[in-house]
Parts: structure tokens; C-alpha cells; sequence
């Protein structure tokens, strides 16, 4: 198995389950568990989509006897395929890089030399790491995304976007917010999603919503895309805040922004 820093072809991806379970598609080799996916997808953001829509993650290699376990295992099964897995360089400055294990958004260093001779052979001016939209970030149309599992209130949400110097989605477009929830469908997480829409004037009948933007730009909705019934907040009981809602098919709603009983995760959005 190459561990492999050039990114040119189609690959096919190594995923390993969240859970402890280790059930088909999923096989055990060795102490770890993967599923080994002949399906090919271009680019490393693609590669950990594919793993996350399987509730797994590209997988990790801690130990160089898991590497070895795995290496065996491919050369019997002869495809002649590349595979992606979760390995990743985080310094370009460094020489030869920085390289970790990544897993759920926590690192762990590489503590072995697996590379093959002349590898890894990034430089700043080809960095062969990721693209500007690598995991844990999702290129969903044109758009840069961070979706967020979690259980939060919606003004919880926009701190812990700007914490990682990004802002909570923002969907100017009903193209841009279509394919956003076609993508919350096919996750099919059955958690609420916290956007970057609120309403700034209570006075206003069915309020004036705008986007928010990470400079404070507040953005004019040129489109309306809330569920049946929504938006619903009134003077004594505001709801000035914007998810796509689980239970009526990732749909806008309208929610309280602190302490509601609406709690859910979030979207963030990363400018590049």
C-alpha cells in the first residue's frame, strides 16, 4: 500500500465505521475495521464524502503493522487500484511536510516512514496535499461547508463557526440552498441544522430576513424558501433565527436563537 501524497487520477478510498460495530460492507482485518470501496472519486474532499455518507472516515493507519496488514491485503486482491486513505500534510513549510492521521477533526502524528522512494514530494508551488476545500470542509456546488453534528442553540452555532474563522452558511441563491438540502437528505442525519439567515426587523410582517455574513454584512433574502406556515415568530415570542429543519425534509424554519427548544447542528461556511 502506498501511501500516496500525488493527486492525478481517480482513486478508490479506505473507510473505517464511526462506531465499534464491524459489520458488512465493513471487514475486520487485523485489530481494524474498513470497508474497501472500489467505487473512484477525484479529489480528497470526495474521498471523505464518500466515507462520511457510510458513517466512517478515511481511514488511519496509527501503527505500522495496521499499514502492513492492510498493504498485504490489497496486494492479494490485485485491482490495481490507488486508494485514498486518511493520511494528511499540514505544514507545506516543513520539508518533506507535516503529516498526521486525521480522524473526525483530530490529528495524531504518523510515527513511521512508509513513503516509497523520491515520496512525498509536495512543494509550495504543488503542495499534492488537498485542495482548498479538503476534509473536514464539503464542496457542495460551488460553496465551501463545514456541517457540523451537534446538539446547540442557534447563537451557540455562530460562535463556534467564527472560533474556526469561518461564519455560519449562508445560501444567497434558492440554487445554492437546493443543493444544500438535497445533500442534508441524502445524509439523512435526522438532525436540524443551524444557517446563517435572521430575521433583523420584528416590526416587519413575516420579519426581514438576511443573510449574515462573517464581516456583519447582512445580505436581503432575494428568494423565500421556508417551510408551510414559516416563518411564525412574533413580538412576544421571536423566532429570529434559521435552520433546515429535520422532520419536514431539511426545509427552512424559523427558531428561537438562545434556549429554545429547538437544538441542532450547524453549517459553516469557509470563503475561498
Amino acid at each position: 500500500m502506498r501511501v500516496l501524497s500525488v493527486i492525478c487520477t481517480p482513486k478508490a478510498v479506505i473507510c473505517s465505521p464511526t462506531g465499534d460495530y464491524c459489520k458488512a460492507p465493513f471487514q475486520r482485518i487485523g485489530n481494524g475495521c474498513y470497508l474497501i470501496s472500489t467505487e473512484k472519486v477525484t479529489g480528497d474532499a470526495a474521498a471523505h464524502v464518500l466515507c462520511a455518507d457510510r458513517g466512517a472516515y478515511l481511514a488511519n493507519f496509527e501503527t505500522l503493522e495496521e499499514a502492513m496488514r492492510m498493504k498485504y491485503e490489497l496486494l492479494v486482491r490485485k485491482t490495481g487500484l490507488i486508494y485514498y486513505i486518511g493520511g494528511r500534510k499540514m505544514n507545506r513549510n516543513i520539508a518533506g511536510g507535516d503529516w498526521k492521521w486525521f480522524k473526525h477533526g483530530e490529528t495524531s502524528n504518523i510515527k513511521y516512514f512508509l513513503f516509497p522512494k523520491s515520496q512525498p514530494n509536495g512543494s509550495s508551488q504543488d503542495p499534492q496535499d488537498s485542495d482548498p476545500c479538503g476534509f473536514p470542509y464539503r464542496r457542495i456546488g460551488e460553496g465551501c461547508y463545514l456541517i457540523v453534528n451537534d446538539t446547540v442553540s442557534a447563537d451557540t452555532a455562530i460562535a463556534k463557526c467564527l472560533q474556526r474563522g469561518l461564519y455560519l452558511a449562508t445560501f444567497e441563491t434558492i440554487n445554492e440552498a437546493k443543493l444544500m438540502q438535497f445533500a442534508l437528505l441524502t445524509m439523512n442525519s435526522g438532525i436540524h441544522y443551524y444557517v446563517g439567515g435572521r430575521n433583523i426587523n420584528r416590526y416587519t410582517p413575516g420579519g426581514d430576513w438576511r443573510w449574515i455574513k462573517k464581516n456583519g454584512d447582512a445580505i436581503k433574502m432575494t428568494y423565500f424558501a421556508f417551510d408551510d406556515g414559516e416563518p411564525n415568530g412574533t413580538l412576544s415570542a421571536p423566532q429570529d433565527c434559521m435552520c433546515f429543519y429535520a422532520t419536514r425534509r431539511y426545509t427552512f424554519h424559523a427558531v428561537w436563537c438562545e434556549n429554545g427548544g429547538v437544538l441542532g447542528g450547524y453549517i459553516c461556511q469557509r470563503h475561498i
